[in-house]
C-alpha cells in the first residue's frame, strides 16, 4: 500500500493508511537489478508486421504493473518515515481516522514521483534503442519515423513519447489509427511501432 485516503468519514475525517514490508522490500532489491538488465537487453530481430491496438495496450498494462509492483514497496517508505517523525515510532503499517496537514503534501509528492519514475521507465529503453518488459513480451519495437527525418532517438524524443503515453490515457492515444498502423501517439512523437520476430 502506497498512501491511501478513504472517506470522507463522519465529522469530516478521512481514513489515511500506508504500509510496506521488509520481505517485499527484499523482493524489490532483487527485482530492480533484474529489471535493469532486461531494459538493457539488445535483441536480434526482424520486422514482421504492424501490431494491433490490443497488443500495444497489453504491453502498456504489463509495463504499468511491473513498475507499480517493483517501485511501490520502496516509495511507500516515504509516508512511513514521515509518520515516524510525527509520532516518534516507526511501524511498517499505519492507519488513522484523521488527517494532518502533511498528508496532502505527501500524496501529491508521491503522485509526481511515481509519474516521473513511470516516464523514465518508458523513456530510457527508447533513448537506448532497447525495449520495455511489455514490449519484449508482446514483441514490439519502437523506432524513429524516418519519414519525419528522425534518424535516431535522443532523450528529448524519448521523454516526449513517454510523457504523452503516461499523461494521456493510453487507450485514447492509440485509438486514432491510420491505415499504415500509426497512431496519434506515434505521429506526435515522430515514431513507429513494429511487430517483430526474435532471431535465435
Amino acid at each position: 500500500k502506497l498512501f491511501y485516503f478513504d472517506g470522507p468519514l463522519p465529522l469530516g475525517a478521512s481514513r489515511v493508511r500506508s504500509a510496506s514490508d521488509p520481505t517485499i522490500l527484499a523482493w524489490t532489491g532483487i527485482a530492480m537489478p533484474m529489471l535493469a538488465a532486461q531494459l538493457n537487453r539488445k535483441t536480434t530481430h526482424e520486422v514482421v508486421g504492424v501490431p494491433s491496438v490490443v497488443r500495444r495496450f497489453s504491453a502498456f498494462l504489463i509495463d504499468f504493473f511491473v513498475v507499480v509492483a517493483v517501485l511501490t514497496p520502496l516509495v511507500s517508505l516515504a509516508p512511513l518515515t514521515v509518520e515516524a517523525f510525527r509520532t516518534g515510532t516507526f511501524v511498517w503499517a499505519f492507519e488513522r481516522n484523521y488527517m494532518v496537514p502533511s498528508d496532502w503534501i505527501i500524496a501529491i509528492s508521491l503522485f509526481f514521483v511515481m509519474l516521473t519514475l513511470l516516464m523514465l521507465y518508458f523513456a530510457l529503453p527508447i533513448a537506448k534503442d532497447r525495449q520495455t518488459i511489455g514490449d519484449y513480451l508482446m514483441r514490439l519495437k519502437v523506432v524513429p519515423d524516418q519519414s519525419a527525418q528522425v534518424v535516431d532517438f535522443g532523450w528529448r524524443h524519448a521523454i516526449r513519447r513517454a510523457f504523452l503515453l503516461c499523461c494521456i490515457w493510453p487507450l485514447l492515444s492509440l485509438l486514432v489509427r491510420r491505415k499504415d498502423g500509426t497512431t496519434w501517439l506515434d505521429r506526435r512523437s515522430n515514431s513507429r511501432v513494429h511487430l517483430i520476430q526474435y532471431r535465435m
